[in-house]
């Protein structure tokens, strides 16, 4: 169970934060959204992907506007979506995207798979290379689906790999 496996890492004395989500710097996927209004015929192309509620605060992003994701949310059938500023702009919603409705393709479909809102305005921030510009992201809630666990360590050392790759070992 990645939950139990994230709350064991996290009982280590040297981690100080961990939060299901994918690496930035892994190149997110390009995802079809079309944002309240928009056009099905012309969906933006967005980076995509899934966090859960301690990615803000483990990967230390601000948030701007909204809430953060919330462990006990109920969203119901919808998505919640963190959009960047820059997503904010690219998505034509520069000052009041709280609240606003988008729809994502299915991959590779023409299909619409989901519909969501946006429940909060991020700062923007490096999801691939320091040498690339900061992209457009779109992030929605996933609780326990995810592939990936950062880890937040207050300093690198032997002690803190040890436990962590054993923890790994004994999931």
């Amino acid at each position: 169970d990645q939950e139990a496996f994230k709350h064991e890492v996290l009982r280590n004395s040297g981690v100080i934060g961990a939060t299901g989500a994918e690496p930035p710097g892994f190149k997110y996927d390009g995802w079809r959204f079309v944002p309240e209004g928009g056009s099905y015929e012309k969906p933006s192309m967005l980076s995509y992907t899934v966090a859960d509620a301690d990615f803000l605060k483990t990967m230390k992003i601000q948030l701007l506007a909204g809430a953060n994701f919330d462990k006990h949310g109920d969203y119901d059938s919808l998505w919640a979506f963190m959009i960047n500023r820059k997503a904010a702009i690219e998505l034509g919603w520069p000052d009041d995207p709280i609240g606003r409705t988008l729809e994502v393709f299915a991959p590779g479909r023409t299909e619409i798979m989901g519909k969501g809102k946006v429940i909060a305005l991020i700062d923007d921030y490096h999801s691939e290379s320091l040498h690339d510009p900061v992209k457009p992201v779109v992030i929605s809630y996933s609780p326990n689906g995810f592939d990936h666990l950062l880890v937040k360590v207050s300093e690198v050392n032997g002690e803190t790999i040890e436990s962590t790759e054993a923890t790994w070992k004994k999931f």
